[in-house]
């Protein structure tokens, strides 16, 4: 485990020795997840909670890697491991980071970089998974980038100025569409506004900005803008 964690490449009939350990079927979901002790960052603590999972009949493989437990193991085993874990840690004094899901053993590397990253951006006890917060990472990214942010969506300045000069909220409203995904109802709903009013709305959106719903392509574009 250590060595595919450090990139290392290995033979396909180790790679199915691993699957067969943690009891993976070819239709299986895998996860990589890593854990920190809050209260007590040591090597013994998380010496002895591996040695707990290693003999627990919970089908996983762990190490101690770069000063995180380290955890392989099935999708459908993933829950009862964890709740095993809290059961020996106070749950406000551990914090958990799960991987995306591994479709090669051969990149656990990666999935030791995508659990980390939950990990340290959890910033609280508990389990933190990395697609939860990859999409903020995305954005910050392109919110730090000068030319990024001179590049968003046009319906953006063009609403803002409208409602600026005009007092309306169509850029409010197209914020509210978006945040519901693009549902009258629950958009009407949150701006406290009939229905029709809504599609009015939608439809001036559309005519001033030049914005075309059925272009998912742009929709990805508006949202990310918005963001």
């Amino acid at each position: 485990l250590i060595q595919l964690l450090k990139g290392t490449e290995i033979l396909p009939g180790l790679r199915d020795k691993i699957r067969k350990q943690i009891q993976a079927d070819s239709g299986d979901v895998i996860r990589l997840f890593v854990f920190q002790t809050l209260a007590v960052r040591n090597y013994t603590l998380r010496s002895i909670l591996g040695s707990e999972i290693e003999q627990s009949s919970i089908p996983c493989i762990s190490c101690e890697y770069e000063g995180q437990g380290v955890v392989l193991v099935c999708e459908k085993h993933l829950h009862s491991l964890l709740r095993l874990i809290m059961g020996e840690i106070p749950a406000g004094n551990i914090s958990f980071g799960v991987s995306m899901p591994l479709l090669d053993i051969q990149d656990l590397r990666g999935a030791f970089g995508q659990a980390s990253f939950a990990l340290q951006n959890g910033n609280n006890p508990g389990v933190h998974y990395c697609q939860d917060y990859a999409l903020d990472r995305f954005i910050d990214v392109l919110q730090n980038d000068e030319l990024s942010c001179r590049r968003l969506h046009p319906a953006i300045p063009l609403l803002q100025s409208y409602d600026q000069k005009h007092g309306t909220d169509l850029y409010t409203t197209l914020c509210r569409y978006l945040h519901t995904g693009f549902s009258q109802a629950a958009a009407a709903h949150e701006l406290h506004i009939h229905l029709n009013t809504l599609k009015y709305r939608i439809r001036r959106i559309c005519e001033i900005a030049d914005i075309h719903f059925d272009d998912w392509e742009e929709l990805l574009y508006l949202q990310v803008s918005v963001q």
